[in-house]
């Protein structure tokens, strides 16, 4: 990555933020309001649906997502400010299967990714929830549902045949009091609404969270953990050889060790589950362990994304 050294100070009190597109479209950005959050402690000014063929925005930090980096003109933008000397950051969404061309992070003064890749680990950040994930909602915060107050054991909404799905779903069936809403593929007509799968993990204590297409990476796994469940996932795959969330998770520096339950099998994850409903008072511990957890990973997070944005740019300083 550029160093920032090589350019002028800034100038502007604002953070030019570019969206390629509406960032209300939750068929670009499902990130959207996870994305605001990170970067709430910045002052930023947002360029909304941004024609790739504009001009290239001094110090703005462009926001690359589902496969539009593999598009001629958005490549040809992205380069724009290279090629103007332009200082820019880049937040690379959607690179699941780590395939993207990250050459143009070679040129960035500070690059945040989603998906944690071997090759560019810096400034890896967890996935987020949904936009709209708190739209609506008026009833207690999830700190505040206990256990006792979540009728479901278990849940699980989304795509039952794909990937390691169907041996999740067959290790978890026997425990009772659960719910699965099956859908027919990513974002289809027969999804809950936002707002219904949100009040669907308020009342869970366990979120089974199984890996998407490639990566063991789930926004289902944030959302738990959003609605103050506690998701379980697979430690590793044959893919991914390595102890995934905890790399994702220490990518930026956070220091505190994945609480939730990581396993091997999902047969595990089912005799755990199992096993940890019946004491209620352990339970209720591991859950607001790993809510708080979560909120110290966010706030930890923002502040990683301010810190980075200011040592690339200045951007805020008095």
């Amino acid at each position: 990555m550029a160093e920032a050294r090589g350019f002028p100070p800034a100038t502007g009190k604002d953070v030019p933020v570019v969206w390629l597109h509406d960032p209300d479209d939750a068929r670009h950005y499902w990130e959207r309001d996870w994305l605001r959050f990170l970067l709430s402690g910045l002052p930023v000014t947002h360029h909304v649906a941004v024609d790739p063929r504009s001009e290239p925005l001094a110090d703005a930090l462009v926001i690359v997502g589902g496969n539009d980096i593999a598009l001629p003109e958005v490549r040809a933008y992205i380069d724009s400010y290279r090629r103007a000397e332009c200082r820019h950051g880049l937040i690379h969404l959607s690179d699941e299967y780590l395939r993207h061309d990250i050459s143009s992070y070679e040129h960035a003064a500070v690059v945040f990714r989603a998906y944690y890749r071997q090759t560019a680990p810096h400034g890896t950040f967890g996935l987020g929830y949904k936009q709209g994930f708190w739209d609506g909602h008026a009833g207690p915060p999830p700190a505040e549902l206990t256990v006792s107050d979540r009728p479901l054991v278990w849940s699980f909404a989304g795509e039952i045949e794909k990937s390691d799905r169907p041996r999740m779903l067959r290790a978890f069936r026997r425990i009772k009091d659960h719910h699965v809403h099956p859908t027919s593929y990513w974002n289809s007509p027969d999804y809950l609404s936002t707002g219904a799968y949100r009040d669907l993990m308020l009342k869970t204590v366990f979120v089974p969270s199984p890996r998407g297409n490639y990566s063991l990476d789930c926004f289902r796994t944030y959302e738990a953990l959003e609605a103050g469940c506690v998701p379980i996932v697979l430690r590793q795959t044959a893919a991914q050889p390595f102890d995934y969330y905890a790399a994702v998770f220490g990518a930026m520096g956070f220091p505190e060790r994945v609480p939730f339950p990581q396993v091997d099998d999902w047969k595990d994850a089912g005799r755990l589950t199992a096993r940890l409903r019946d004491d209620v008072a352990a339970l209720e511990r591991l859950r607001l362990d790993c809510y708080a957890w979560w909120t110290r990973y966010k706030e930890h997070t923002k502040a990683q994304f301010t810190e980075r944005v200011h040592r690339a740019f200045g951007f805020g300083r008095s």
